[in-house]
């Protein structure tokens, strides 16, 4: 498996667009998957740059219902004819964010609901054998507290967002088990035991930003719940590879107490994970 970023925070190359967003292009078990897709039509200059072919992605999944995930599927939808798009179906609900004390829209494009190609989903459902995703992880331990500023406009009353809308992507290659996460915004120590839920084992690989840094008011995580994250995180013996919302402080605190177990994901990086012919 391969997994190119197209768009994070940081950049590798000078020539590529960095922004404050997310997409990874993947390539396992013979397809091709967009994961996310920034806030607009960056990653397609990236994807040309290292040379990843939009046009012939089989399918793309969108983490949550957030500006800097879904904000290229205009952009997508014009430079491919044929891949479904994968939602959770409260991705097109109304968030904001309160940057300053003033609510800003921080959702997607409401018109490209309507999209023939679009896939709603409330549930856990399979895409194909071996590409499968969960959701509605239930908050146990550790809700981010850089979420406090992010909510739903829901009968003219803004609401703390419960994130509802968001979704997790698990793929089985052979001998591996790779969780992907946007922003981890219930938490990443729920969903990796989601995950557990749901398969009786802890992944392989998990890769995406884990919310501990909020961009709207430069807070971070406290260093004792990012110990506690680390500490975790470790216990399950998977290998973590992470960058957006997780800010690089709250990144180098992990990689302290990690070491080797967790890696940084920057715009033009590429992870290749071995796996055994089955």
């Amino acid at each position: 498996m391969k997994i190119t970023t197209l768009i994070e925070n940081t950049k590798i190359e000078a020539a590529l667009y960095d922004e404050h967003g997310l997409s990874f292009y993947i390539e396992a078990s013979g397809k091709k998957i967009l994961f996310d897709l920034g806030q607009g039509e960056n990653f397609l200059y990236n994807a040309k740059y290292l040379k990843k072919d939009i046009g012939n992605v089989d399918f793309v999944y969108i983490s949550h219902g957030h500006y800097d995930h879904g904000g290229g599927l205009d952009s997508f939808f014009k430079n491919n004819s044929k891949a479904k798009v994968y939602l959770n179906s409260n991705s097109f609900n109304d968030f904001y964010s309160n940057r300053n004390g003033i609510k800003h829209y921080i959702g997607l494009k409401k018109e490209l609901i309507n999209n023939e190609r679009i896939i709603l989903s409330k549930n856990d459902y399979e895409i194909y054998n071996g590409f499968s995703s969960f959701c509605d992880v239930e908050i146990k331990d550790m809700f981010p507290s850089t979420n406090k500023n992010l909510f739903e406009l829901v009968d003219n009353c803004y609401i703390n967002d419960t994130f509802k809308h968001e979704q997790y992507l698990v793929i089985r290659e052979n001998d591996k088990y790779i969780l992907f996460s946007g922003c981890s915004h219930r938490g990443i120590i729920n969903i990796v035991e989601g995950f557990y839920q749901k398969f009786g084992f802890y992944p392989n690989v998990v890769v995406g930003g884990f919310h501990l840094y909020n961009k709207s008011n430069n807070e971070y995580e406290s260093d004792s719940n990012i110990i506690t994250l680390a500490n975790y995180l470790i216990k399950t013996n998977a290998m973590y590879y992470t960058g957006h919302c997780t800010g690089l402080l709250a990144y180098k605190k992990l990689k302290d107490k990690m070491k080797e177990k967790i890696n940084y994901i920057s715009t033009g990086s590429v992870i290749e994970i071995e796996v055994k012919n089955e």
